[in-house]
């Protein structure tokens, strides 16, 4: 899927990447288990580390660049993807 956004994204554009990091806390653990129940996958959510590996990997020319978390969760996280300057 990162692949596919890398080749439908603009020359000089920017892409932003948003996700529940994983941690082990009651909500984590009920937003889990209800994406499991809604639609039968075997939901994982990445580590933020495992995130940015993931995005490193599929936009080896741009920078990855951690944001601040999005309120009003502190594992609500976006990470933008730019092209290097």
């Amino acid at each position: 899927l990162l692949k596919t956004v890398r080749s439908l994204l603009s020359p000089g554009g920017t892409f932003l990447f948003k996700d529940w990091e994983r941690r082990q806390t009651p909500v984590h653990w009920a937003a889990a288990a209800s994406d499991r129940f809604l639609s039968g996958d075997d939901v994982h959510f990445c580590s933020l580390p495992e995130m940015l590996g993931l995005l490193r990997m599929a936009f080896p020319e741009h920078e990855v660049l951690e944001q601040p978390p999005v309120p009003p969760w502190a594992h609500n996280r976006v990470i933008r993807v730019r092209p290097r300057t």
